[in-house]
């Protein structure tokens, strides 16, 4: 595995496995919170116990995990600061698509133009 994520094709692989890792755990926690209710409806620590063990949450935790090793293979091939803009553009990116096809979230043409502006910076650094 560390020759091919050497190669271009394997460092674009690690940086898509990171990011989609962390937008299925973004989306786990969304499904869990939303399951469990508001935080503030209930004492905290009610709360937080309720977070700590609801599957939606768990399944968060451990992707975020997975999710965190991939960055870090990452990091030790490329620049962080190259790394960090692309996985935060194409991590606006994953959450936005998650955000509106599976949470049915509403995703207007502002936040759009914003994402887009993101994207152009990334191809600037990118370009660096």
């Amino acid at each position: 595995m560390a020759q091919f994520l050497s190669t271009p094709l394997g460092q674009w692989t690690g940086i898509i496995i990171a990011v989609a890792t962390g937008a299925v755990a973004q989306t786990m926690m969304k499904l869990g919170t939303q399951r469990v209710g508001r935080f503030g409806e209930s004492p905290a620590l009610d709360f937080l116990f309720r977070l700590l063990t609801n599957p939606f949450v768990l399944v968060a935790i451990l992707a975020y995990g997975f999710g965190v090793i991939f960055y870090m293979f990452m990091l030790s091939r490329l620049d962080l600061s190259y790394l960090y803009p692309v996985m935060t553009a194409l991590g606006l990116i994953f959450a936005t698509l998650v955000s509106s096809v599976i949470l049915g979230e509403h995703v207007s043409l502002v936040r759009l133009s914003g994402i887009a502006v993101v994207i152009v910076g990334v191809f600037l650094v990118g370009q660096s």
